[in-house]
């Protein structure tokens, strides 16, 4: 019964990362889709792609203060 559980939850994830990467694709100045994308990274075990959003977000708020 957990694993599926946690099958129904990696699909969700998965299709909320594939969504937010949509809307990054449309509106890329947006920081917050990537620190919502990260987050669910995270949760998905692919910490490379997180730290790379936490940081595509970070730089982004710098260059618009």
């Amino acid at each position: 019964m957990f694993a599926s559980i946690d099958a129904k939850n990696l699909e969700r994830i998965d299709k909320a990362i594939t969504l937010l990467s949509q809307g990054i694709s449309k509106y890329p100045e947006y920081t917050d889709l990537y620190v919502y994308r990260a987050r669910l990274e995270e949760q998905n075990k692919e910490i490379e792609a997180a730290l790379e959003d936490y940081e595509r977000a970070l730089k982004s708020r710098k260059d618009n203060a």
